[in-house]
This record gives structure tokens, C-alpha cells and sequence, in this order.
């Protein structure tokens, strides 16, 4: 299902005919009672959720009545004035002004919203190395060596595969990792990740994430869970640190 919403193209294949891909232009409305049925992955923009008003929810007779015409094979006859009225009335619905995207939150500082529903799925559906990068964002925005982080069922190689989509890397010595990283920031990381400086090798990989516009949807993410707290009422000609006039933030 997924795929056929957020693919470019796809195959087609007839019978005793040779398969040709051709763009898929279709467009799909579902109602599902599983608020997880299509994973919402960082970045999606092809799929929306809205949720349904559950007004008339365990109703079956107000159901059966609404879908009647809607599925003859199950219940009645086929309508076709109702059938075409209902075609009408989805081609000439007008939807200008309306932008699905606009319920995904460009989160800052200065963001007052509790809860993002697109943004916590999107925040859910999440691997466990990028969910690691959002939740523990303060030690990547220093730098933070591989060799420290744990995480169930990845060794190393495969953490490095998993970063590598949202952060930047560079190898040192311990002893500079220790002296120039640690020792600064000692507060932060033990808040974040338990570090033993002991069993860490001579060389490290320090990751740190990349700049916003090469990690732009983690970052969107980063932002909700991160910088989303209530807005506080401040002197507007304030400037807060690592914050453009606009509010925005930038790293």
C-alpha cells in the first residue's frame, strides 16, 4: 500500500504481455482503525493522516446505511445517480488554499506546539540509531565517539552505516577527545550517555551532526522533540543565542 502511494512509477504487467513501467499518477483515500498502518518515515511528504471524528463510532446501522450505495456487491444495488454525484462532487471539491504539509511544523524555539501528530510518527517510525540521534541530540550538536555508543544489535560498523545519513565524523586521539571534548562538556554527556573513557581505543571517530540543510527532516524532527517547549513571553527585541531574528534556529 505504501508503495503504490509513494512510488514515482511502477510495473504493470498484463497477461501474456511483456511488463512496462509507467508513472503512477493515482491518487488514494483510506479509513483504517490501526493508527500505524502505513509507517511514517522521517521526511514523508507523498501520504497524510488526518484523524476521523469518531462521532458515530461502533454505529454499524449508520455505516451500513452510508456504504450501501457505495458497495452494491454487498449491499443493494448498484446507484449509478448516486455514484455520479459522488464522482462530481470529488472532482469540483475545491481544495485551493488547502496544503497537507502545513501540519508538519517547521519546530524552533519559539514553537507552542504540544503535540505534532505527523511529526510524533515520523518521530516513532524512526530506526533505533537516528531515534538515538534525536534523543540524545545535545552530545551529537559537540561530538561524540562512536566507540561510546551502545546500542542493542549494532556493532559498530553498522552504527557508522546508520550515521553516516546524518552525521559528520572525524577521527582523533583519545587524549584530545578527553582533554578538548569531555573535560569541557563533562555535565552534558554523563546527562546523555555513560562513557568509559578507560576502554576507549588510542584513535576515535567523533560523529557529529551534519549542518541543518543536509539533514533537513531529521533535523525538523530534532527540533519538535528537542526545542518544543511552551512559548515564553520575552522582550521582543530579545536575541536569544544560536537564534536568527526570525526565531528560527540554526546550528
Amino acid at each position: 500500500m505504501k508503495s503504490a502511494i509513494t512510488q514515482a512509477s511502477g510495473i504493470v504487467e498484463r497477461k501474456g504481455v511483456d511488463s512496462v513501467e509507467s508513472e503512477i499518477w493515482s491518487n488514494f483515500t483510506c479509513t483504517c482503525n490501526d493508527m500505524k498502518a502505513i509507517p511514517s518515515e522521517k521526511g514523508n511528504r507523498r501520504f497524510q493522516y488526518f484523524t476521523c471524528n469518531n462521532e458515530f463510532a461502533g454505529e454499524r446501522e449508520y455505516f451500513q446505511n452510508l456504504c450501501k450505495d457505495i458497495q452494491p456487491q454487498k449491499q443493494g444495488e448498484y446507484n449509478e445517480e448516486f455514484m455520479g454525484i459522488l464522482l462530481h462532487y470529488f472532482r469540483t471539491l475545491d481544495l485551493q488554499g488547502f496544503d497537507a504539509e502545513d501540519s508538519i511544523v517547521q519546530a524552533s524555539r519559539n514553537t507552542n506546539v504540544v503535540y505534532n501528530e505527523q511529526l510524533e510518527r515520523q518521530y516513532t517510525g524512526l530506526n533505533q540509531v537516528d531515534r538515538f540521534v534525536v534523543d540524545n541530540f545535545p552530545i551529537f550538536e559537540i561530538g561524540v565517539p562512536i566507540e561510546g555508543i551502545k546500542i542493542e544489535k549494532y556493532q559498530i560498523s553498522g552504527l557508522a552505516i546508520k550515521l553516516k545519513s546524518s552525521c559528520d565524523f572525524v577521527r582523533m586521539r583519545k587524549n584530545k577527545f578527553i582533554k578538548e571534548y569531555y573535560n569541557k562538556n563533562k555535565v552534558i554527556y554523563d546527562k546523555h550517555i555513560k562513557i568509559e573513557l578507560n576502554s576507549l581505543p588510542e584513535q576515535v571517530s567523533i560523529y557529529s551532526i551534519k549542518q541543518e540543510d543536509q539533514c533537513r527532516d531529521l533535523m525538523n524532527i530534532i527540533k519538535y522533540k528537542q526545542f518544543n517547549i511552551p512559548a515564553i513571553e520575552v522582550d521582543e527585541n530579545e536575541t536569544k543565542p544560536n537564534q536568527d531574528d526570525d526565531g528560527s534556529e540554526y546550528i
